[in-house]
């Protein structure tokens, strides 16, 4: 019997897992792909998972076992009426900054049920196998709970995603929900035959009472490792590398600390991971000020080794703290709120409050302040008030190290000021034994060195909003760049003489001035769309008769690109040009001017939103261009190759299509030209014949086998250069 909870809690653990995945696939295309959508989708999913845990701990505390049977068999068959899992009809996305009660509210109603029900079988049934299984073990139900998680985690993007179609995804876990009721009803059969034997699991036997500061330290102690989850996330994916399908290996570390702690057991030392856990923080701390983003390899090994670390010594006490069996309900449900306090910082107040990734520092010092003592606590106030003095003492010293640097002009210094952050550091490091006093240190050294410490002096501006970070750095006095995470989105001479001069990807040296000197042989004025603003240097292509129009999801991009003191591309060369703010496919619907080209540049840092390059999107696209029109992709990319995607797009449409790649080895950041790939589809065959004879444009190639992309299926892992 202990072999039916243990499968039944593994599957409903993996349904959990499968459905968070699915439904932000769903629901990413709404949003235009932002990484915001799955931080939201976070929130969401916690905050259900603490309703669920509620639920079980009511239903335990006030019910005896055969009832509680009774009244969750009856729940479990509920969410049979609204499955299979789809996106309701009639949703579409909003245009504000901040979209998230609008993503909240759809997650509820396509998704709450459902997933509320499955969330609450985990605590409800190790309570049950507490009650009818005697003197067994009920928190290594929860370790296996974890291992079912964690495969289903990596068995998504890595199996399920490229082999399958949403719509068949959704069948597939409606039939695993049946499954998952059947275990369920098996359990339930298991307990109504002991419930004679026993009683209800919270009057089986005298409990003692837990305080409300042991409840505190539970909530912190989930509160914080789920905050940092989301940091870490964000932080790799936007300021060391914006690679697709990253989000999983954090995720899933978070998981494996849960099997860990929870197992029978000890797999690693506690007393090693307290002692890695200040010198990883440090080092991590290092980075973030000394903003390296490279070697790449490394860094991620640190960041996640960091998360991987503070969140088993944090779960680990979590662990040993646990109550007995019969207050089981209740610590799960306290370790969800913690869950639900964290995610919800970081997925709604952070990005409103902070205009960079400042939550990531900050639960990392946390992190050291919750940290097991390495030596007696104060026991009175003057003790206390002796281990608060010494951060002050570093925040004194980190002011006056800073205005050091600044006076002998060491900012932009990297290696002279690393080693005189790493000296301070030191120092830090001997109160480590002292966690709230080493926290405190490193949090006011961080926080005087970001505010009035090291700041490059090239960094002219910066915003946060949904989509993610923005920022505006000046490059040896010629230059603004606009970067989005560590991806370049645009570039502009400062000398008046050469900024309408496109650079970048959009050089006069690449496929687009190409693309423009073929289109501008019609002697009719062209009627252009561009579907991702930028920098807006695309602009300067435009002839005077022409008449443009944008396309833009990200309502701080449009800022940037229209404020003359950052890039005047739209200002100097199409000033009267309107930029729509929102989705593209959901914007283009509504276009009733037929376009003579139309420029697919959209990005999410540095991955295209699969939802715009499939045969849906590029029906939608075909039906708002001039039968002799040109629709061009840019598809540059570091980690996706998305040729043979728009190959099967073109042959599927019966489109003629062409690629060029522009390559070169000059510094980006001193010429303004940039390496890059465009991709052209038109049914204009004098057209298609001069990008072959005219600039050596070539047939796109194909890959035999690969899966057409459509609304229903994709894949980004099939497209990956490391997975061909």
């Amino acid at each position: 019997m202990p072999l039916l909870f243990a499968l039944t809690i593994f599957t409903s653990a993996s349904l959990l897992f499968v459905i968070q995945p699915m439904f932000a696939r769903m629901a990413l295309p709404l949003l235009g792909g932002a990484p915001s959508v799955w931080n939201t989708a976070l929130v969401f999913y916690q905050t259900v998972l603490l309703l669920g845990y509620g639920y079980s701990h009511l239903l335990t505390k006030y019910f005896k076992p055969r009832q509680q049977v009774l009244i969750h068999c009856g729940l479990l068959l509920t969410p049979l009426l609204v499955l299979p899992i789809a996106i309701p009809a009639g949703w579409q996305a909003p245009t504000t900054d901040f979209p998230i009660a609008w993503l909240l509210s759809l997650f509820a109603v396509a998704l709450g049920l459902p997933f509320f029900v499955v969330s609450a079988s985990s605590p409800l049934l190790q309570a049950w196998f507490g009650s009818s299984e005697q003197n067994r073990n009920p928190y290594v139900l929860y370790a296996m709970s974890n291992v079912g998680s964690m495969l289903a985690l990596l068995a998504y993007p890595l199996i399920i995603e490229p082999n399958t179609s949403l719509r068949l995804q959704s069948d597939g876990w409606r039939w695993g929900y049946v499954l998952l009721v059947l275990l369920f009803i098996g359990c339930g059969i298991r307990v109504w035959q002991r419930a004679p034997q026993v009683v209800s699991s919270t009057t089986s036997q005298a409990s003692s009472s837990i305080t409300w500061q042991r409840r505190l330290k539970w909530i912190a102690w989930s509160a914080v490792p789920s905050s940092l989850l989301v940091s870490v996330t964000t932080y790799i994916t936007t300021d060391i590398v914006a690679m697709p399908l990253l989000w999983v290996i954090p995720l899933a570390l978070y998981l494996l600390t849960f099997i860990f702690v929870f197992a029978n057991k000890v797999l690693i030392p506690k007393q090693a991971l307290v002692w890695l856990m200040p010198i990883l923080v440090m080092l991590v701390i290092l980075t973030i000020i000394t903003g390296a983003n490279s070697p790449i390899l490394l860094l991620l090994i640190l960041h996640l080794a960091s998360l991987f670390v503070v969140t088993m010594v944090l779960h680990q006490q979590l662990a040993d703290d646990r109550p007995e069996p019969q207050k089981l309900t209740e610590f799960y449900l306290l370790m969800s709120l913690g869950g639900v306090i964290g995610g919800f910082f970081n997925g709604l107040i952070a990005p409103l409050i902070f205009n960079s990734v400042w939550e990531y520092p900050l639960m990392l010092c946390l992190g050291l302040m919750l940290a097991p003592w390495r030596k007696p606590k104060p026991t009175n106030r003057q003790e206390w008030l002796q281990s608060l003095y010494k951060p002050g003492l570093m925040i004194v010293l980190s002011i006056g190290l800073v205005l050091l640097l600044k006076a002998f002009n060491y900012e932009e210094d990297t290696i002279g000021y690393g080693i005189l952050f790493s000296l301070t550091m030191l120092l830090a490091y001997s109160q480590s034994r002292n966690p709230v006093s080493f926290g405190l240190s490193i949090g006011g050294f961080f926080t005087v060195v970001s505010l009035i410490g090291f700041t490059r002096s090239t960094l002219v501006y910066q915003e946060r909003s949904f989509f993610g970070v923005n920022r505006i750095l000046e490059v040896n006095d010629r230059f603004n760049i606009l970067m989005h995470g560590t991806t370049l989105h645009g570039m502009q001479f400062l000398d008046p003489a050469l900024s309408k001069r496109p650079l970048t990807y959009y050089s006069l040296n690449g496929p687009l001035n190409e693309i423009f000197q073929v289109a501008n042989q019609q002697t009719t004025p062209k009627n252009v769309g561009v579907v991702g603003l930028g920098s807006g240097a695309a602009a300067c292509y435009a002839q005077a008769q022409d008449s443009w129009k944008y396309f833009e999801i990200d309502p701080v991009v449009i800022k940037i690109a229209e404020n003359p003191q950052y890039f005047s591309y739209l200002s100097q060369c199409t000033p009267q040009a309107p930029v729509v703010v929102g989705d593209a496919r959901i914007s283009l619907a509504a276009e009733t001017k037929p376009f003579d080209v139309l420029i697919m540049d959209a990005y999410s840092s540095d991955a295209i939103p699969t939802h715009l390059v499939t045969v849906e999107a590029l029906e939608l696209y075909l039906s708002k261009l001039n039968p002799d029109g040109i629709i061009a992709f840019h598809i540059s990319n570091r980690y996706l190759n998305l040729e043979p995607v728009l190959h099967d797009l073109a042959e599927k449409l019966g489109l003629l299509a062409l690629v060029h790649e522009y390559n070169t080895d000059e510094d980006v950041l001193e010429h303004g030209n940039n390496s890059t790939k465009w991709v052209i589809f038109t049914k204009n065959q004098a057209f298609y014949q001069q990008f072959i004879d005219q600039h050596q444009w070539r047939s796109l190639q194909n890959r035999p086998n690969d899966r057409l992309w459509t609304d229903d299926y994709s894949s980004i892992i099939t497209t990956l250069y490391a997975w061909q």
